[in-house]
């Protein structure tokens, strides 16, 4: 008689689980501290556009341009090491308030890792992100009623995406 259970998914490294938890995030041109200090960052949302082929009275589609959608990086806010400032200096890298003035790409945009870790810490998965920059920040909220870490919210766009 066959026993059907869950102890198959433990006893081999076959279905070991990705903690959610087992990742960082490295920018290009950014410290450590900000490497240390990422709290989410969502992983490729890459979709296909469509192009109808019409003929008749039907329709074929095929693939169209590719886009890869924009998500939210969630930063811990560290006092000692300013990664307010280091995100800010990033952010007017692409427009600054000061003068008003839009920047270069070439300074802006950044390459990036999403590097996914194995219980043992070891590299399992690893993502390049080409063309990272900052389209929106959230500094976070400060609150007397809260007992809570202040996390600043930026919203990253990319050009692209390939896991290697």
């Amino acid at each position: 008689m066959t026993v059907w259970n869950a102890m198959h998914l433990v006893s081999s490294r076959r279905f070991e689980p990705q903690r959610v938890y087992n990742f960082e995030v490295e920018i290009s041109g950014l410290s450590q501290d900000v490497r240390l200090s990422v709290v989410s960052f969502p992983l490729p949302k890459i979709n296909t556009g469509e192009i109808e082929l019409a003929h008749g009275n039907t329709s074929v589609w095929v693939a169209g341009k590719a886009t890869f959608e924009p998500g939210d990086l969630v930063v811990r806010d560290a006092i000692g090491a300013d990664i307010e400032e280091q995100l800010n200096n990033w952010r007017r890298m692409v427009y600054n308030e000061n003068d008003d003035r839009i920047g270069w790409a070439v300074d802006y945009q950044k390459q990036a890792y999403v590097y996914q870790y194995s219980p043992d810490a070891s590299v399992v998965r690893k993502w390049r992100i080409f063309g990272l920059w900052p389209t929106a920040i959230n500094f976070g909220e400060m609150s007397a009623e809260v007992v809570e870490k202040k996390v600043i919210t930026m919203t990253m766009r990319y050009n692209k995406a390939i896991r290697i």
